[in-house]
């Protein structure tokens, strides 16, 4: 793989950085401490986070700023995770855990762990058990919304009938899983509708 490919790990550490830390995303300076921190961990150029940070502005909905050409990788990364900021933390936290395996000598490795947000957890295996769970719903679901039968892949997403914070022994349990287009899954999370655990669907 070339070393200009950016990796899931490095787009959702990044995608973490433009979501929970604003103030470093109001001009996307290269020069900016935090952003040349963030970057020297993920082994990348200042000018080239700054330049994933203009990516994700421009995707943001209201947003009528930023570069036009998105890659697939990067869309897929922004539409699985914007408005799912308790997985985006779970899993920016778990790939920031990677990275830092890989960089284990760098000296910015302890200190960009102050950028992270939500839950941490050390074990590598609950970051195998997590990637588990998700292709174990989609299967389940057989790649569709259970709601509106979408099957567009970016717009998919894995999410748990009980919440998983509150119940951390059904965190990887597909039985405890649901999957449901972006927006089904936003209104689930407001609190609009729920899924009993029979799948029936409760406004």
């Amino acid at each position: 793989m070339s070393r200009n490919t950016w990796t899931r790990d490095e787009y959702l550490a990044t995608l973490d950085l433009y979501i929970n830390r604003p103030e470093v995303v109001e001009d996307e300076d290269e020069d900016d401490p935090l952003v040349q921190e963030a970057a020297s961990f993920i082994s990348r150029t200042p000018d080239g986070l700054a330049l994933r940070l203009a990516t994700y502005r421009h995707l943001y909905p209201q947003s009528t700023e930023g570069i036009i050409h998105v890659s697939e990788d990067c869309r897929e990364i922004w539409e699985e995770y914007y408005r799912n900021d308790d997985e985006l933390a779970y899993e920016a936290n778990l790939a920031r855990q990677q990275l830092a395996s890989v960089n284990r000598d760098s000296v910015e490795t302890e200190e960009y762990r102050s950028v992270q947000t939500g839950e941490v957890n050390t074990q590598q295996k609950s970051q195998i058990g997590q990637s588990g769970f998700r292709s174990l719903v989609r299967s389940q679901y057989q790649d569709a919304c259970l709601l509106c039968d979408i099957s567009t892949p970016g717009l998919l997403q894995a999410g748990h009938i009980l919440d998983w914070s509150e119940f951390e022994e059904l965190r990887e349990d597909p039985g405890n899983g649901m999957l449901l287009c972006h927006n089904h899954h936003w209104a689930c999370d407001l609190g609009i509708f729920t899924i009993s655990e029979t799948h029936d669907l409760i406004v």
